[in-house]
């Protein structure tokens, strides 16, 4: 299996349908009339990603440690040229995944319902979080203040039949002085990065 750290994923959702993801590089060509991505020019090379929905990319024990209350359990780790690594801990209803699940789990399951439902929300933000951290679009991440810096990249969300039915510009706000994620939203149009 190849490592979640690729630049396409395509996420077995049950036995009746497909999501795909597709985290890109602002040179996508296609992508020109999104106004997040900089002008067309050339094409960009993928790696598929594939998760079976039984075996989620999140760990299920280190989600049962968060639902306890362990704030300070890492779920993810990511890993930015410009910050180091940043983790993604359970937290608390003020940041990191409980935060997350409280605030944005319907705004992440609309978007997995959109491209056909039956998959897990919190891998699929998962993925666009890490991708926004570890491969921003240029000009970013931002500095917003406070010791917060706004993440962003395109992310194509794709049917089982592979057409695009959504483009992202999803919102990861990280404490750069902590080393962690606040939110990750999956926005669309252009990152809205203060917000929470």
């Amino acid at each position: 299996m190849l490592k979640h750290s690729v630049v396409v994923a395509s996420i077995l959702l049950s036995m009746v349908g497909v999501i795909g993801l597709a985290a890109l590089s602002p040179t996508l060509s296609s992508a020109s009339a999104n106004p997040i991505y900089p002008p067309a020019g050339s094409a960009r090379q993928a790696t598929a990603f594939r998760v079976d929905r039984d075996s989620p990319n999140l760990n299920p024990w280190t989600i049962a440690a968060c639902n306890a209350g362990f704030g300070e359990t890492v779920v993810s780790t990511y890993a930015s040229r410009t910050s180091g690594n940043i983790d993604l801990k359970c937290g608390d209803s003020a940041s990191g995944y409980i935060h997350i699940r409280e605030r944005h789990e319907n705004d992440w399951r609309q978007v997995v319902n959109i491209a056909g439902g039956g998959g897990n929300w919190d891998d699929l933000m998962d993925f666009v979080t890490k991708q926004s951290v570890e491969a921003p679009l240029p000009g970013y991440p931002r500095d917003i203040g406070s010791g917060k810096l706004c993440f962003t990249t395109p992310a194509l969300i794709v049917d089982s039949a592979g057409n695009v039915v959504r483009t992202l510009a999803p919102t990861v706000i990280v404490s750069n002085n902590n080393k962690k994620v606040i939110t990750s939203i999956p926005t669309t149009g252009s990152p809205s990065c203060n917000s929470n």
